[in-house]
């Protein structure tokens, strides 16, 4: 994705040495001092290879760093397997109830140190054990990842432009098959990309009618977030549409509730029926944001308005059609009916 990585950080409960975080702090190593954790949410491996990841430490004792006294930090780190080595940018320090103490730029890569050693072990075992057998293009050089989705029974998938650009081979994963797709059209303004398979889909998705969808109607996302490293299967996450723009007042962007991770990038947004309102584009990069600001950003995540879309597809002259049925079903159902219409994308 653009921009990575909005996290949610509650400090639930301190007793002691024993530490509980909100369920995305997973714990990796624990001393009589501290306990180390990271975010699952915002562990990815960006277009280079290189693992990207929050490292929060929580301290059984106040620490000191200058004037500054922290029961906990988080450290912005990036791990490259091949070398490695762990490279750590900046330090956000807070105290027991998670507020802002202050920030400390560290631009700093270590290879020597047992401790950064048995980090960049841990997080190049996750990431290889869990991809397997299975393609890994976001650790081939250039490769990357994302979503896409059918719209027409020809076998055009929509997804976004930054998910392909620059590449060579773009593959797509349809159902239990691997099949070659081809770039029809992109508009790097709008990060969208049109291609195509030479396979006849088992269905696909419709766009929504009439009006943009509205704050504070429901949405959900589909895609194949952290692919790879979680389940090779479409994800379904759900929220509410919270701005009928993005950035800087940008129209042609919504912004949604509905959590996403790198690799849902080109996924849609779908409404409450099941029809496209959306094309999931990005998100908040959390840390450097509380870096900012002081706060935690919580839940804003972005996708281009299926308006813009039907205007590109329009002025390519793609038919696409538009959701009619008012039958109403559960999202379960509704879920079930998409799925095989969620493209998994490698791009090298």
């Amino acid at each position: 994705m653009k921009t990575s990585a909005v996290f949610t950080i509650i400090l639930l409960l301190i007793i002691g040495s024993t530490t509980c975080l909100a369920a995305n702090w997973i714990a990796i190593d624990k001393t009589q001092k501290s306990q180390l954790f990271y975010d699952k949410d915002n562990f990815f491996v960006n277009p280079n290879g290189i693992i990207v990841v929050p490292l929060r430490w929580v301290y059984s004792e106040a620490q000191a760093e200058g004037s500054i006294s922290y029961k906990s930090s988080i450290d912005s780190v990036m791990i490259d397997c091949n070398k490695g080595t762990l490279h750590i940018e900046e330090v956000l320090f807070l105290d027991g109830n998670d507020n802002k103490l202050g920030t400390k730029k560290i631009d700093k890569t270590v290879k020597d140190s047992p401790h950064a050693q048995k980090i960049v072990s841990y997080f190049c075992k996750i990431s290889k054990s869990s991809q397997g057998d299975k393609p890994n293009p976001d650790n081939d050089s250039g490769g990357s990842l994302g979503t896409g989705f059918i719209i027409d029974k020809n076998g055009y998938i929509v997804s976004c432009n930054h998910v392909i650009e620059g590449k060579n081979t773009i593959t797509g994963h349809v159902g239990h098959q691997d099949v070659k797709l081809k770039v029809v059209k992109t508009d790097s303004r709008n990060d969208i990309a049109l291609l195509k398979m030479d396979l006849e889909p088992q269905t696909y998705l419709k766009f929504r009618r009439g009006k943009s969808i509205r704050p504070g109607e429901e949405c959900f996302a589909l895609g194949f977030p952290l692919a790879g490293l979680l389940a090779q299967e479409v994800n379904v996450t759900t929220g509410i549409i919270s701005a009928s723009s993005g950035l800087g007042n940008d129209i042609s962007i919504l912004q949604m509730t509905a959590p996403v991770q790198p690799g849902n990038s080109g996924g849609p947004l779908l409404d409450k029926n099941g029809a496209i309102c959306g094309l999931v584009t990005s998100k908040l990069n959390a840390v450097r944001i509380a870096a900012a600001t002081g706060d935690i950003p919580q839940n804003i995540n972005f996708a281009l308005n299926s308006l813009i879309i039907k205007l590109f597809l329009d002025s390519n002259s793609i038919d696409y059609e538009e959701f009619t049925s008012e039958e109403k079903e559960d999202l379960a159902t509704i879920v079930e009916k998409s799925r095989d219409a969620i493209v998994l994308i490698y791009a090298r």
